[in-house]
């Protein structure tokens, strides 16, 4: 790899996040959220909040139904 340059795209955006991150005061959650937004333009913070916002993904049932389909 030449020198600074990362091998995946998401590499570099939290390499900003960590360069706001090193000069920032973080005393709270709220903190951290707001050094993400501000990081660029692609940062977005999500916070857990009881599951609202969250994607959650049956996994096993989907595996289970490809292992069928597979004879596996």
């Amino acid at each position: 790899m030449i020198p600074g340059h990362t091998k995946f795209i998401c590499d570099a955006s939290f390499g900003s996040i960590k360069k706001l991150y090193k000069d920032s005061y973080i005393n709270t959650v709220d903190d951290v959220k707001n050094v993400i937004n501000e990081s660029s333009g692609n940062n977005k913070s999500i916070r857990y909040n009881d599951g609202l916002g969250w994607k959650w993904y049956d996994f096993s049932s989907l595996l289970k139904i490809i292992l069928e389909i597979c004879h596996i």
